[in-house]
């Protein structure tokens, strides 16, 4: 995970390499590396629109790939944290627990970036809202 401040001052394209090694990374390995995802909602707050529409894309298409190999129900997983479980268990709990409140995390973003009428951003929000409800119908945030 690169911090905040060191993402902010990075040129373009080093932040659309950097971009694409989180992607790639999380992609390869999702229960080791989900939490380089902080990386891309780092990257998604830059000044940069181009920057910032690629990282909320990018994010839209590792959900879409990620979440319909897991089955990802947080009431039942929230019942399993309190129980006795062997350590495979535990990853795999703490991994789906992980990626709901990141899910969450990239839901809460895309309201605020309709909440508060960012014309740039208008398109590529509701195209990433459309590209969850084609790939995901299923998976929603609710439980």
């Amino acid at each position: 995970m690169v911090p905040k401040q060191k993402v902010t001052e990075l040129k373009e394209s080093d932040q659309l390499t950097l971009m694409q090694e989180v992607c790639q990374s999380i992609l390869s390995e999702p229960e080791r590396k989900l939490n380089n995802i902080n990386t891309l909602f780092h990257l998604a707050q830059v000044d940069d629109l181009y920057i910032s529409q690629c990282a909320l894309f990018s994010m839209c298409e590792l959900f879409v790939n990620i979440c319909p190999l897991y089955k990802l129900d947080r009431s039942a997983i929230e019942t399993k944290m309190r129980t006795t479980l062997n350590k495979e268990e535990r990853q795999l709990i703490n991994f789906e627990h992980m990626l709901l409140n990141n899910y969450e995390k990239y839901l809460k973003m895309l309201n605020i970036a309709l909440e508060t009428n960012t014309k740039e951003l208008m398109p590529t929000v509701l195209k990433c809202y459309a590209g969850l409800l084609d790939k995901l119908m299923h998976f929603n945030n609710s439980a």
